[in-house]
């Protein structure tokens, strides 16, 4: 999977007036990221909670966004029934490697106030969590508690509607009732 992108944490310089490093650096961050190539910062392989790592990740629009921001310049609103949850921001299509260190409930939503693009399946190592068509509502609240133990696991969006190419998704997750 050549594509794919790997999370490894990297140094900027620190910003000192004048410094021409520092700024041909941070222009080569903030270009790469228009291209679409992502440079990673030590704040994206480790959800802000430390109970789940993200290995690799391959997003349809923008980077991942963790820890309330979205990987497209805004801000994760979920709806009520996951306040206080961790998120994920995976504009989809998407494919997202995780490691758990302990067992966590998941479920993915649609942005709330995004307009809904298109019907979204998502898929933890390849089972069925739900499918979505309209925000405010999480997989959670239509289809049930979905649980992953410790380890390793692929999440998947994938769209339905091949007229829309893109949608604002979010995987939100919390440690399994019994391991907090």
């Amino acid at each position: 999977m050549p594509d794919l992108k790997i999370p490894q944490p990297i140094a900027l310089p620190k910003r000192r007036k004048g410094c021409v490093e520092c700024q041909q650096r941070r222009m080569q961050v903030r270009n790469s990221a228009k291209r679409g190539i992502f440079i990673p910062s030590q704040r994206v392989a480790v959800v802000p909670d430390a109970t789940v790592q993200v290995l690799w990740y391959k997003v349809g629009r923008g980077s991942l966004g963790l820890g309330g921001v979205t990987g497209y310049k805004g801000l994760v609103v979920p709806p009520d029934s996951v306040k206080g949850w961790n998120f994920i921001s995976a504009h989809a299509p998407s494919a997202i490697m995780i490691s758990s260190t302990e067992p966590i409930r998941l479920a993915g939503f649609f942005n709330t106030g995004c307009a809904p693009v298109s019907s979204a399946v998502f898929f933890a190592n390849g089972n069925y969590v739900g499918q979505l068509r309209q925000p405010g509502i999480t997989t959670d609240d239509q289809f049930g508690s979905f649980t992953l133990e410790r380890g390793e696991h692929l999440l998947e969006v994938i769209l339905n509607e091949s007229s829309n190419t893109e949608a604002q998704t979010i995987w939100v997750y919390k440690k399994q009732n019994g391991h907090e």
